[in-house]
């Protein structure tokens, strides 16, 4: 099955400015789709993100998986607490890989950066710290999502397996409470 892209253009231009001339199919679809597959999907089982991507379009609001994907209010420690959902890692993460690969074309006489006489291209280094600092946006967003998984376990049985691709071991933070 094709992976498709589980976010559109708006969700970018949410989080950065962009200019109307970049077109969701030819620069920035093929970037959330490698998200997805490179950081999104390692994440979980692929099961797990299969499910979810599979019922993309039979989401409705309030469903598990528009929940994780959109975002919700849940209670942690009797707290209410917002977690931003998936769909802003995979802005985060395709956004990075955008800015990343944008300049730069291949060509049939080599690969090129593109200019023209009104820009000044961006240094290197603004770059190189533009996609870390994206990164790990998207890295601070998966965070938020294994609390919210491991806190909600009896909603997201693909999860609640002990299946999901994570390696660290360790105990569950459930909640911290002052006697």
């Amino acid at each position: 099955m094709e992976m498709k892209s589980l976010v559109t253009k708006d969700a970018f231009v949410s989080v950065r400015q962009m200019a109307d001339t970049i077109s969701w199919d030819k620069d920035l679809k093929k970037y959330a789709i490698e998200a997805q597959r490179f950081d999104i999907l390692p994440f979980m089982t692929n099961s797990f993100f299969w499910a979810m991507h599979n019922s993309t379009t039979k989401h409705t609001e309030g469903s598990i998986y528009y929940k994780l994907l959109h975002g919700t209010e849940w209670t942690f420690c009797d707290e209410t607490v917002y977690f931003d959902g998936l769909e802003l890692a995979i802005v985060y993460f395709g956004y990075s890989r955008y800015i990343q690969h944008a300049p730069i074309i291949s060509t049939k006489y080599g690969v090129v950066q593109k200019t023209n006489e009104f820009s000044v291209p961006v240094e290197d280094v603004k770059i190189t710290r533009e996609v870390a600092q994206t990164r790990q946006s998207g890295k601070a967003i998966l965070e938020d999502a294994k609390l919210y998984l491991d806190n909600n376990t009896d909603i997201y049985t693909l999860w609640a397996s002990g299946l999901s691709n994570d390696a660290s071991g360790g105990a569950k933070l459930k909640c911290i409470t002052n006697y």
